[in-house]
């Protein structure tokens, strides 16, 4: 049976191990689940390597399911653009965005911005009722699908895991150019959010970062756990394992406090018994030297981004999950706080955001939020002590209290209320 409606997600792109294409296919996968028409359009961007974009390419083949939905379409490169990637394809670094800021200031969108639209290319007519769904960032693709829906006479959908001009900078982002940023983006954003029929965000912290006008129709939609109450085995680890699921960004290497922590707790005990598990965290070359500084490389395991099968292994064999505020922010709740809730072992942040991490820890009793080198020291002895007499991990959250939604489950929302439109 062939639906008479049918959703156009615009992707910035679908062949990273990333957070946020597990983001992707769950939504995906839920409207293919409810039987409706899907076409996903993604950019053939000239990217040869993601060194410079802080990601990695995905080394597992698309599942066919969106392999037959995919579009990838050639976007329009100016000179400016084929200088950004022709840098970032060149250099370890983060040059190319020197020539993202030349774009805007000259265009008016960054270098990610697809063009014009082509229906013809994508096979489509005004036959049907459509739905035009962005997912950024880069925020330039929210041009496109804007420009989109309005050829379709669609209805335009804005998904933010991040904010745009409304809210912080961007982790590891310079403050001044985001400023400037603000400067050329913050009109065109306030049209797309005036020509969205609905936006989605991942906290209501982020919701309240938009303008009071537009919340009627932003709906909260949080990152739910890549993983199911089924995956979750509350194992007795062989080792006392500290484990960082993630990125860890330069913002959150500022304080040093759970280094000093780390580096007395284990001065005076097995070193063959602790490891501190820094995983996906490996582009992260100041990271190594902090460890090495404080004499804790021996202890240290960093990887790169893993499968599925590899994150769930180290979940299940954690002793105590790291958490580690974004410098100065309060208002960043990640991916991997859904995750560590899921698996119930105790969420360690060092020094609290005073913000969604501390009221996501509180509200789930879910850890413990440190102030000093010696409270944190105290916490470690104390999971410390149960570890050496066996007693398995848990985190005292409340099940009752604890919300344990899965991507799938937060997706299958989504289709409600776009259904409902």
């Amino acid at each position: 049976m062939t639906s008479d409606k049918e959703i156009i997600f615009i992707l910035p792109h679908f062949n990273l191990n990333t957070t946020s294409n597990s983001r992707f296919k769950s939504f995906i996968g839920a409207f293919i689940e409810k039987k409706w028409e899907v076409k996903i359009v993604t950019f053939r961007f000239p990217i040869k390597r993601n060194v410079g974009l802080g990601h990695e390419f995905s080394l597992e083949p698309l599942e066919p399911i969106f392999a037959a939905k995919l579009n990838a379409i050639s976007p329009n490169l100016n000179f400016i653009k084929k200088c950004a990637f022709w840098t970032l394809n060149k250099f370890d670094s983060k040059y190319w965005k020197v020539f993202n800021w030349f774009h805007q200031v000259i265009y008016g969108t960054d270098i990610f911005s697809p063009g014009k639209v082509d229906l013809g290319k994508l096979g489509l007519n005004k036959r049907k009722q459509y739905f035009v769904m962005a997912c950024g960032g880069p925020f330039g693709i929210y041009s496109y699908a804007n420009e989109l829906a309005k050829q379709l006479d669609a209805s335009l959908i804005l998904d933010y895991r991040d904010p745009w001009t409304y809210g912080y900078p961007p982790l590891d982002a310079s403050s001044l150019v985001y400023r400037i940023s603000i400067l050329f983006n913050r009109n065109r954003e306030f049209r797309f959010l005036e020509n969205a029929k609905l936006v989605i965000t991942v906290s209501d912290t982020l919701k309240k970062l938009f303008p009071s006008k537009f919340h009627h129709k932003i709906k909260v939609l949080e990152n739910g756990s890549n993983f199911k109450v089924d995956d979750v085995v509350n194992l007795a680890p062989k080792t006392f394992n500290i484990v960082y699921l993630g990125t860890i960004y330069k913002d959150q290497l500022f304080d040093m406090t759970i280094f000093r922590v780390l580096s007395e707790f284990i001065k005076h005990k097995n070193s063959s018994e602790i490891k501190l598990q820094f995983i996906g965290s490996l582009g992260n070359k100041r990271l190594t030297r902090i460890l090495k500084k404080y004499q804790l490389t021996n202890s240290s395991e960093i990887t790169g981004r893993l499968g599925f099968a590899e994150v769930k292994e180290y979940l299940n064999n954690a002793s105590v999950f790291l958490q580690l505020k974004y410098g100065q922010r309060s208002d960043i709740i990640t991916s991997k706080q859904a995750d560590y809730l899921l698996f119930r072992k105790p969420i360690f942040l060092p020094i609290s955001d005073y913000g969604d991490l501390y009221n996501s820890i509180k509200e789930n009793n879910a850890g413990f939020i440190g102030s000093s080198v010696e409270d944190n020291l105290a916490f470690l002895e104390l999971c410390w002590e149960k570890f050496k007499i066996g007693e398995l991990p848990s985190n005292g959250t409340n099940s009752k209290q604890f919300k344990n939604e899965t991507r799938k489950e937060i997706a299958h929302k989504l289709v409600e209320l776009i259904d409902s439109l």
